[in-house]
C-alpha cells in the first residue's frame, strides 16, 4: 500500500505483547479519515443503504453508545441531517453534538 500524503505509525511487532485473553496482541494503529454525511436521517446515514433490520439496527446503536444521544433528538435517529439542513452531526471524544453552520453547538 502506498502513502499519498501525511505521517504513519507502524508499531514494532518485536515488542508488542501477546494478550491471552482477547487473542489480540497490544499494539497501536491509525487509520485517518475524512468524515462525510448523506443529507438524510441519522438511520440512513447509520444503514448505508443496507435493509433495515430492527435488532440488528439496536444492537449497533447500543455497542456505539448512541442511545442516549439519540433520545436527546426530538426526531431520534429520523433527524435529517448533512449540509444541506439548518445542523450537522459532529463526533467528539465518543459524544455526539449537533452544530450549525457556523460550528456552534446547537
Amino acid at each position: 500500500m502506498k502513502r499519498i500524503h501525511g505521517h504513519h505509525y507502524l508499531p514494532d511487532p518485536r515488542k508488542a505483547t501477546y494478550d491471552h485473553d482477547t487473542g489480540l496482541f497490544n499494539t497501536v494503529a491509525y487509520a485517518a479519515q475524512s468524515a462525510w454525511l448523506l443529507n438524510a436521517t441519522i438511520r440512513e446515514n447509520i444503514l448505508f443503504g443496507e435493509p433495515y433490520d430492527a435488532e440488528r439496527y439496536a444492537e449497533v446503536i447500543r455497542a456505539c453508545a448512541l442511545v442516549k444521544d439519540l433520545e436527546t433528538l426530538e426526531g431520534g435517529d429520523m433527524t435529517e441531517i448533512g449540509e444541506k439542513v439548518k445542523c450537522t452531526l459532529s463526533d467528539f471524544r465518543g459524544s455526539m453534538y449537533l452544530v450549525d453552520r457556523n460550528n456552534e453547538s446547537v
